[in-house]
């Protein structure tokens, strides 16, 4: 069993549910993951800022598709899976997790510049 597949079934087993208190919800559809991806025009030389990414899902794809990622992600339970389901980029320095209600997280902190990005 491969290494990600041993991380799926440990989060399966830990029964990682959505959070109503935080407004969670946990992105499964591949259609709506590669619409996202698609819309956005990605590059190697894009930065991404990921609001709460969850169980990684769009992280994934975004770290595939961009240069770097950002994920800020406020609970602190997911926030420790996407540290060990992602170990790998975080050494490579093309994903950084960021512990942090996204309402209080000031951008400028990791290098995004005011009127410097797209939506």
């Amino acid at each position: 069993m491969r290494a990600l597949e041993r991380l799926e079934k440990r989060i399966a087993e830990l029964k990682i549910f959505a959070k109503k208190s935080l407004g969670q919800n946990f992105l499964k559809s591949v259609p709506a993951l590669n619409m996202m991806c698609e819309a956005g025009i990605l590059s190697k030389e894009d930065v991404v800022l990921e609001i709460g990414p969850g169980k990684g899902a769009l992280t994934t794809r975004l770290i595939e598709k961009a240069g770097r990622v950002i994920a800020v992600e406020k609970d602190i339970e997911l926030l420790d899976i996407l540290k060990e389901k992602f170990k790998k980029e975080i050494e490579l320095n093309t994903l950084v997790l960021v512990h942090a209600d996204i309402l209080k997280f000031d951008p400028a902190d990791h290098g995004f510049v005011r009127g410097g990005g797209r939506l």
